[in-house]
């Protein structure tokens, strides 16, 4: 008699072990069937972020390529400034000779116009405050084509990434 108890016993838990691997079964299916809506969206949301990716990067280097242009145009500028500093300081100490002396010593906020002719010493302070101005912003334009680089550098990485993580799915 406790044979046969044992022997229902058992084929009672069989029972329920093969109920349970149904049940299990059906909810993988149920739940494999809901993760591929989900990795469908997951996939489209990759393909816009690396779309948008690109897009930014493109624009970053055309960016860059305008940026090195007008480096390259500025210091075209500032070479013919420096021409006409030379010209100018050359003119400023045939004509002032004497003077030569008291401009260094002059402070830039001090300084004080009394001719209201445009002479060479004038247009030569003009003309280097004009540089200095050109210099820092060509000094500017390096720093920011230098960032450009940077993060066009990142942005390459992070889609390299983002491709073999995608891939090793």
């Amino acid at each position: 008699m406790l044979d046969w108890i044992l022997i229902v016993g058992c084929l009672a838990l069989i029972m329920i072990l093969a109920q349970l691997s149904i049940v299990f079964q059906k909810r993988a299916g149920q739940m494999r069937l809901r993760q591929q809506p989900l990795r469908s969206r997951i996939q489209a949301h990759r393909e816009k972020i690396r779309n948008s990716a690109q897009t930014v990067l493109k624009a970053a280097e055309v960016a860059l390529e305008e940026i090195e242009f007008s480096i390259q145009s500025l210091s075209g500028f500032n070479i013919a400034i420096d021409e006409a500093v030379v010209r100018l300081k050359a003119e400023v100490q045939s004509q002032h000779p004497e003077d030569e002396e008291e401009d260094e010593e002059e402070d830039g906020a001090k300084r004080v116009v009394v001719d209201v002719k445009v002479d060479s010493r004038t247009a030569l302070r003009a003309v280097l405050q004009h540089r200095e101005e050109l210099e820092s912003h060509i000094a500017m334009l390096r720093s920011d084509a230098e960032n450009i680089k940077r993060n066009i550098q990142r942005l390459q990485g992070q889609m390299l990434r983002g491709e073999s993580k995608s891939e090793g799915e």
